[in-house]
């Protein structure tokens, strides 16, 4: 007889993927220098989670308008400066965090802008811009929803 062993994770995450460019990949690296710079010690898909969490959905709409105006979506092409994904992040992020980029995909949609969730996330990231304001939110954050992966984290879930 075979023993399953189950994730405990809540229902309210979801394991998505975020297709990264070199460009992301090092916006990303440069914001979890800064934030340890500051103490904070969190991995990148941490930080996407964060600010998938933490900005509302009219911030997430501007930021891809902006976004979009530098970085026409290409389905498929790469992006514009034509190189292709460098690396896949696999995170989990909060169900109502996806809700809200769907909603946002809609009324961008609406004004004939079609994108992903993944551009989203990806105009996000570009976003973070002050440190300090960052810094205290991704620490609210993280007191919040802790990133499971942490040994603290697994410490405490064992016993």
């Amino acid at each position: 007889m075979f023993l399953l062993k189950t994730v405990n994770r809540p229902p309210a995450d979801e394991r998505i993927s975020l297709s990264c460019y070199p460009d992301d990949l090092r916006v990303l690296r440069q914001l979890v220098l800064r934030l340890a710079e500051r103490g904070i010690r969190v991995k990148r898909t941490f930080i996407v989670r964060a600010l998938a969490h933490m900005t509302p959905e009219v911030e997430i709409l501007a930021h891809a308008v902006l976004r979009h105006k530098e970085e026409p979506p290409l389905r498929g092409k790469g992006n514009a400066g034509g190189t292709h994904t460098a690396e896949r992040l696999t995170l989990y992020i909060l169900k109502e965090d996806l809700k809200k980029l769907d909603r946002v995909c809609v009324e961008l949609l609406r004004q004939e802008i079609e994108v992903t969730r993944t551009y989203l996330l990806r105009s996000l990231i570009y976003s973070a811009t002050e440190d300090d304001l960052l810094a205290e939110s991704i620490k609210r954050f993280a007191h919040d929803f802790p990133d499971r992966r942490t040994r603290e984290v697994r410490a405490k879930r064992r016993g």
